[in-house]
């Protein structure tokens, strides 16, 4: 079970990693400041915070106790290549 608690953690993590970007409304230019609107979405957005429920999911589904080594393996494996 620790296993899958680390595989799940390292999985959600590696989600998480995205490069932070100043705010272009926040800087401002020769000609004053820059304001940026918001577009208007025709579909639906997931709630905030669905996407790791998800991903949590289907680990969950994924991983079993008799797959864990070897899921685990992959993983690490995936990590070492830089994925």
């Amino acid at each position: 079970m620790r296993s899958f608690a680390i595989v799940v953690a390292v999985a959600l993590s590696s989600l998480a990693c995205a490069k932070k970007q100043d705010s272009p409304s926040n800087k401002p230019t020769a000609t004053g400041p820059v304001s940026v609107k918001q577009p208007e979405l025709e579909r639906d957005v997931p709630e905030m915070g669905s996407t790791y429920r998800e991903a949590y999911e289907e680990a969950k589904r994924e991983i079993t106790k008799d797959n864990v080594e070897d899921k685990l393996d992959e993983l690490e494996h995936d990590v070492n290549k830089g994925l």
